[in-house]
């Protein structure tokens, strides 16, 4: 069965990062919320691989045009089937485009969030935007069909996406909070 910590490791993998991040668990995480946990874990994973903001453009402009590409073309995965990430054209085509459009839009809110202090309501216009246009256009690529349920899909990664950043901002605030009080303390 196909685990978020699975999707996570392949994602880091692929970009080279997963040797740089560990795995500890930090004693206090007992006494934490799950979510605050993963909040914390994410915020940190993303500032590693996320340092500079022009790093971070790069990433949203290559994540965006990669999932465009793969949704506009016949076959996206003839090319991965024999890869370590061939697992990805077994998965359902709807969680597909939620996982596509859910990184997407994490990495181009979070870009929001770095450069603004928020997400803007244009930012979500734009990705919802791009996630049914797309959608759209498959009708006309040979091969492909344009489903509805397949925009919803995409409607629904990207509100994933933008919770996932609510979560990582609400990571960033504690372990904000918590540097400045143990240094008030000590």
């Amino acid at each position: 069965m196909l685990t978020l910590r699975r999707l996570v490791q392949t994602a880091l993998t692929i970009t080279g990062i997963a040797g740089r991040i560990s795995d500890s668990t930090d004693t206090s995480d007992r006494h934490q919320s799950s979510a605050a946990i993963v909040g914390r874990r994410m915020a940190a994973s993303v500032s590693l691989l996320m340092s500079h903001w022009t790093t971070h453009c790069f990433v949203a402009g290559t994540l965006l045009a990669g999932v465009t590409w793969a949704l506009l073309t016949p076959d996206p995965f003839g090319l991965i089937r024999q890869t370590p990430i061939g697992w990805l054209a077994k998965l359902d085509d709807l969680f597909q485009h939620a996982g596509a459009f859910c990184v997407v839009s994490l990495t181009i809110f979070s870009l929001c969030v770095r450069l603004t202090g928020f997400v803007p309501a244009s930012a979500i216009l734009i990705v919802l935007g791009h996630g049914i246009t797309t959608e759209l256009l498959q009708a006309f690529v040979p091969g492909r069909t344009s489903d509805p349920t397949d925009a919803l899909a995409n409607g629904l990664g990207i509100l994933l996406g933008l919770n996932l950043v609510f979560a990582m901002q609400a990571g960033q605030r504690h372990l904000l909070t918590r540097r400045t009080s143990e240094k008030l303390n000590s």
